[in-house]
């Protein structure tokens, strides 16, 4: 359920939690048990393709007698998309469309990648074969310290009180406080006089 059946509220705001029917939700696997032929979206119903070189053939065709078409893909290939992702494009594009399966729309990409590197290849395109992702910046610490702050300010407090102790003078800091730091003496010779025992005129012998 999407909500609790007992704040469900007809008279609720629009868009609020509480106007929402707890029992409106749709039931899972209710889509597959529709017709075919009465789906809501195009992907619902049969593909218009179902082989692999007639899905190929189809996209060729449109790219190679519609001039409109074959310039729109070579100004892309021009401009630096990859072919990448000018094929998962028209393959994400064609199944949305209900013109082919999800299976239809991955087995086609080699070969219609195949095509787009031949013809800009015919054509002297420079290509650029693969979407590479750039990569992924390490967050700098004033980056960490705000989302600290905003999603979790007890640490962000804690961590504030931290640095605060650590930056105080040492007469500003409390006995509990102050961490036990090792006593670095160096070994220092007694500056002691000898002074002679006035013991007097006694026989060593008797203080045995």
């Amino acid at each position: 359920m999407l909500a609790n059946p007992k704040t469900h509220n007809p008279d609720a705001p629009a868009g609020s939690i509480e106007q929402l029917d707890p029992l409106g939700a749709p039931i899972p696997g209710q889509s597959l048990t529709d017709s075919p032929n009465e789906g809501k979206w195009e992907w619902e119903k049969p593909p218009k393709f179902t082989d692999v070189d007639e899905a190929l053939g189809s996209i060729v065709e449109r790219i190679e007698k519609n001039v409109e078409s074959g310039e729109r893909v070579d100004r892309l290939l021009l401009s630096g998309t990859p072919v990448e992702t000018l094929v998962n494009t028209i393959a994400f594009a064609g199944f949305s469309e209900g013109q082919w399966s999800p299976d239809i729309a991955e087995l086609m990409k080699p070969p219609l990648s195949a095509y787009f590197i031949l013809r800009g290849m015919e054509k002297d395109i420079p290509l650029r074969i693969f979407n590479n992702k750039p990569k992924r910046k390490m967050m700098n610490n004033d980056a960490v310290m705000r989302g600290m702050k905003d999603n979790n300010p007890e640490a962000f407090s804690a961590l504030e009180k931290e640095i605060s102790m650590a930056t105080l003078p040492m007469e500003e800091k409390s006995f509990m406080d102050m961490e036990e730091q090792p006593m670095d003496m160096e070994e220092q010779p007694m500056d002691m006089e000898e002074q002679p025992m006035d013991m007097g005129e006694q026989d060593m012998g008797g203080m045995i």
